[in-house]
């Protein structure tokens, strides 16, 4: 699997206010963070204690910060760098009521798989700012000794319950791993028939990684997903839709380019932009009607996708490939030079 492309991510209207701070859930690579924990557990929250607090502001907005520790049950190790105990401290600040969404926290009885790091006090701390908590309400022991293959295979686990909210969190844990198993590509592959959009769509986001994969056909998941997407209901946009426009915009197997050109015909902008950005690399000169057709999208940055691709793929410059801000200036001008190219040069006979 590949990295999620930021690029996406930075240009979509639908990212939260927050993607300037917090990674999109289902976008952050896990190994560095795995590799760096001192220890990545199946744990449970079983006490709390604020040892020190402060106001940081006056009322009527005023924000408690709290210094909490909680006392934490061990269940399952994926991660240890040295002997650990049936019982640890884990160390954290939060703020009530919260303000950024993205901090981790822990609550009395919960479930997380947790990603720590040991501190001089003996206490654990959070290894990272956004993935150090992970809460699930149930997470079945994974057997065999440690690693990040275990780690997946309890996630794999959590997949095959009935738990929606638990089912979309393993499927955003496992968006962030670089490889995944056969029988988690069998599991998603499953998931993508569910009724559910936010487990259907977190399960096409983790597939359309697996390029290379034997199990996965990237034609018909293309197919499959075209056909998921034009069922949508209309109104609110799906929350998905930021990585799997992301995701797309990563292929590039010249296999799935009929799927590409299909899929970029979809409603939402950020398919179009997704598999226009693939096309674009893919660089198929099979590909310029589906892009002379977006020269009138209806979103800029398809738009200019469409224009940057074609230059590349018939290699004409100048005036044929504007940078983004001279296109954003005067568009019609370069959409119009690549509609009379099309028309006098291009149009195949």
């Amino acid at each position: 699997m590949r990295k999620s492309a930021i690029l996406l991510a930075l240009l979509m209207p639908c990212v939260s206010a927050r993607a300037d701070v917090a990674p999109i859930p289902g976008t952050q690579s896990v190994a560095p963070v795995f590799e760096r924990a001192d220890l990545v557990c199946n744990c449970v929250v079983r006490s709390l204690r604020v040892i020190h607090q402060r106001q940081l502001s006056s009322a009527p907005k005023a924000v408690l910060r709290q210094q909490v520790v909680a006392n934490v049950e061990v269940e399952d190790e994926y991660r240890s760098a040295a002997p650990v105990g049936r019982w640890i401290s884990v160390e954290f600040w939060q703020e009530i009521p919260a303000t950024l969404a993205s901090m981790p926290s822990l609550e009395k009885g919960e479930r997380a798989v947790m990603f720590l790091s040991s501190s001089a006090s003996s206490r654990y701390t959070f290894a990272d700012p956004f993935l150090g908590a992970v809460a699930l309400h149930s997470l079945p022991l994974a057997p065999g000794g440690q690693g990040l293959k275990k780690l997946e295979q309890a996630l794999r686990s959590v997949l095959l319950l009935t738990d929606r909210e638990d089912q979309v969190r393993a499927l955003e844990l496992l968006g962030g791993f670089d490889e995944v198993a056969p029988d988690t590509i069998f599991a998603l592959l499953s998931l993508t028939h569910s009724a559910d959009p936010a487990v259907a769509l977190s399960a096409f986001v983790v597939l359309l990684k697996t390029e290379d994969a034997e199990n996965v056909n990237q034609a018909d998941l293309l197919a499959n997903l075209k056909i998921y997407l034009d069922s949508y209901p209309p109104g609110a946009e799906p929350a998905q839709l930021t990585n799997i426009g992301s995701e797309l915009g990563q292929i590039r197997s010249d296999k799935a380019l009929v799927g590409l050109e299909a899929i970029a015909d979809c409603r939402y902008v950020a398919i179009r932009f997704g598999a226009l950005s693939a096309i674009r690399h893919i660089r198929s000169p099979e590909s310029a009607p589906v892009l002379i057709q977006h020269l009138d999208d209806s979103d800029s940055n398809v738009r200019y996708v469409a224009v940057i691709a074609l230059a590349e793929i018939f290699q004409k410059y100048g005036d044929y490939a504007p940078g983004m801000g001279l296109f954003d200036k005067n568009p019609d001008f370069y959409v119009r030079l690549w509609k009379n190219w099309w028309a006098q040069e291009g149009r195949p006979r």
